[in-house]
């Protein structure tokens, strides 16, 4: 089980979020709640109830990338595309767009190959489709 946030001390309503990109990610879950009592507590005089528990869904927002297909210095196409299709379904990887210092994490989930135009016509790319979950 993973505990989300601190203790629940008082009474109303109460709103947890976990951490984005840490251990919120769940394809089936069962909420447990635990009471925690001391001696001085008398089940007849103060019966806490959870009257409803609602659990959201955050879905990811889909980045896609396109890498020319291309040989460059020390690296063939062949070579560039084995080493994107390694990264396919292999966790969160950091990324940065060209010509930016700033980075972000997704994971890929799909390599393929694409084309994409160019001033002189098409040319042969890979394309990558990133989940990145992020917080409103």
């Amino acid at each position: 089980p993973t505990s989300i946030g601190s203790a629940i001390t008082s009474s109303g309503m109460t709103v947890r979020n976990p951490t984005v990109g840490t251990n919120d990610t769940a394809f089936r879950i069962r909420p447990q709640l635990t009471l925690t009592t001391n001696s001085s507590y008398t089940p007849k005089n103060s019966d806490p109830q959870v009257l409803r528990v609602i659990v959201g869904i955050r879905f990811p927002e889909i980045v896609r990338i396109v890498i020319p297909a291309s040989d460059t210095p020390g690296k063939t196409a062949i070579d560039i595309e084995q080493n994107l299709r390694r990264l396919q379904n292999q966790g969160v990887v950091t990324f940065r767009r060209p010509g930016d210092i700033a980075t972000f994490s997704a994971e890929v989930f799909s390599v393929t190959d694409t084309m994409y135009a160019t001033k002189e016509g098409f040319a042969h790319g890979i394309e990558l489709q990133l989940r990145r979950f992020i917080t409103p």
